[in-house]
């Protein structure tokens, strides 16, 4: 435990030194002008870890990186469940937290509103408030066509308030987007250029990267809406048991002996996935859908279309849980990022994390160390080879899977809190100002009040849950009235102008042309 905790915060302690916001920019406040003396450029990565330290890799004919395990561990033949202090390390946010918070000394009301200006084009996004213990949520951005995940990362929030109350009063940016926003500054005159020499508040995006500064806030599959929706993936505290429970079903030695991947084969590194595996079909099956199931098709194992490798296209669907049958799991960078790699990491089989094509990277994965919960793989060409290499070393590939399942095994929702009340208590101590309600806000109070005020002519009434426990303030029986649900739903909906795009549709608002439509 001491070696690992030791390597985490060596890793991010020498990533922060390379530079530091205020070096950059000036001392004193988060929004300072730059000091013509601070040109050199920026290098701090948060991501680093993502990379393993030179002292931990050899060199592997096909493979970038190999972590040096001794011969006698390579030879061991059945390695345990409990992999070690390195694997069961509890996870630790508040260093982690304090370096990526590093770059604001200070943020005041400015910095946050220049923070808002630059998510207005983005899909969805929303100023997120919490005063005197009360939730208020202003829509920035709300689009009409992607309503059914508006709520879910502002679930995850109200799960978080209900269970850590104590945390202080905050003001946020909150972007739902795929990408993150906020490039970090080269140099001097590549922040005048970005920012006009005015730096935007600490921005909370799905992902981040080693070019930006957003903060990773838990992405909508964490608490997408309850029933049928179009993700199907169940929230995380449903998903993550079953998919632990399909890997220890499948152990080790009855795992399938080559790589799969599922999921929607567009993006461009996905792309050369299909070419890998089209030029050697004995090492990857490549299940290539847009649909987890596609329509009128069934699962891949009901089919029997499973258990040889090569690619299929459109034939059959793969769950999380009937991915756990293989030794190997491929992740593969989207057009924004791919949002499955924690279910890869519950199955007890080796994740090969293809870097190319993966920049933006979620919360968790700056707790995970390549060659100990995960093997590191340059580019879809170089799966061939790492597979070869980890066939040939089975206890090595064997001990990956089990150390990296057993890092998730932990992730669940309380981990999930743990991590948003560190990074809120820290932002909020931050804060030169005072938050107060802003106009145009509404009140959340039950998770069945994002479901009212998001819902488009009734569509997303089907997700109301007439749950009272959701509530940060759960009503007295006596004080309830009709309809018997304790929300602070005031019918509030989302304006015309936040609903569309009027760059793209100029006449979506103009009453000529919606005829009278009120809700959007």
């Amino acid at each position: 435990m001491k070696l690992l905790c030791f390597t985490l915060l060596s890793t991010f302690a020498a990533v922060s030194a390379d530079v530091h916001l205020p070096q950059l920019l000036g001392s004193g406040s988060g929004v300072t002008k730059p000091t013509p003396a601070a040109v050199a450029p920026v290098r701090w990565k948060p991501r680093a870890m993502l990379r393993p330290p030179e002292e931990a890799t050899v060199v592997v004919p096909g493979v970038t990186t190999a972590p040096r395990f001794s011969q006698e561990e390579e030879q061991v033949g059945d390695i345990p469940a409990d992999t070690g202090d390195s694997a069961e390390l509890p996870w630790q946010w508040s260093t982690i937290v304090m370096d990526l918070l590093g770059f604001w000394d200070q943020v005041d009301s400015q910095s946050i509103e220049i923070a808002e200006a630059r998510v207005s084009r983005a899909v969805t996004a929303a100023r997120v408030q919490w005063i005197n213990k009360r939730f208020f949520v202003k829509d920035v951005r709300a689009l009409w066509f992607a309503r059914q995940y508006t709520a879910s990362a502002k679930l995850t929030l109200l799960h978080v308030l209900r269970t850590h109350p104590e945390i202080p009063d905050f003001d946020i940016v909150l972007n739902q987007g795929d990408y993150p926003v906020l490039l970090t500054p080269r140099n001097i005159e590549h922040f005048t250029y970005m920012y006009n020499s005015t730096m935007p508040g600490p921005m909370f995006s799905p992902t981040s990267s080693s070019s930006t500064l957003d903060l990773a806030w838990p992405d909508f599959s964490f608490m997408p809406p309850l029933g049928n929706h179009e993700l199907v993936t169940p929230r995380w505290d449903v998903a993550r048991p079953s998919v632990l429970r399909a890997g220890a079903q499948h152990p080790w030695e009855a795992k399938l002996d080559f790589a799969a991947w599922t999921g929607n084969p567009q993006a461009g590194t996905r792309k050369q996935l299909k070419e890998v595996v089209l030029a050697h079909p004995d090492k990857i099956l490549m299940n290539a859908i847009l649909f987890k199931t596609p329509p009128g098709k069934r699962s891949c194992v009901v089919e029997g279309k499973y258990d040889k490798p090569g690619f299929q296209e459109n034939q059959c669907g793969l769950s999380f849980e009937e991915l756990c049958r293989y030794k190997y799991l491929i992740n593969v960078g989207s057009n924004g990022y791919a949002n499955k790699l924690k279910y890869l990491f519950l199955c007890g089989s080796v994740v090969l994390y293809v870097r190319q094509g993966s920049p933006n990277h979620e919360f968790f994965e700056l707790q995970l160390l390549p060659g100990t919960h995960y093997w590191p793989v340059e580019t879809p060409e170089d799966l061939p080879a790492a597979i070869d290499y980890l066939q040939a070393h089975p206890a090595l590939a064997k001990r990956i899977g089990t150390a990296g399942t057993a890092r998730m095994r932990h992730m669940d929702m309380g981990e999930v809190s743990n991590y948003l009340s560190t990074v809120l208590t820290q932002y909020s101590q931050k804060l030169r100002f005072k938050p107060t309600r802003l106009k145009g806000s509404f009140e959340v109070n039950c998770e069945d009040d994002l479901w009212r005020h998001y819902n488009i002519d009734g569509s997303l009434l089907r997700f109301v849950t007439e749950d009272n426990s959701t509530c940060l303030r759960r009503p007295e029986p006596e004080d309830l009235v009709a309809p018997g649900w304790g929300g602070a739903y005031q019918g509030s909906f989302v304006d015309c102008k936040t609903a569309n795009d009027l760059v793209e549709v100029p006449d979506a608002c103009n009453p000529d042309v919606i005829r009278g439509k009120t809700r959007f």
